[in-house]
């Protein structure tokens, strides 16, 4: 009897370390989605800021054209 319960003791342990487990790999995957969706923002803003760098350096080389 005492080896059951040392067994049922162990899927208890077992089965809450699982459960541990499952929330921090959930937690881990919405941080890596955050992640993502930052770095696709920041790389729109890097491309918008390149655009506008080009629109200035248009602009500098058509001044110093005329």
């Amino acid at each position: 009897m005492e080896e059951k319960n040392k067994i049922y003791q162990k899927v208890a342990q077992l089965t809450e370390k699982f459960k541990k487990l499952q929330e921090s790999y959930a937690e881990a995957k919405a941080e890596i989605e955050r992640l993502r969706r930052e770095k696709e923002d920041l790389q729109r803003q890097l491309d918008n800021a390149l655009r506008e760098l080009r629109e200035i350096e248009r602009t500098i080389d058509t001044l110093l054209e005329e």
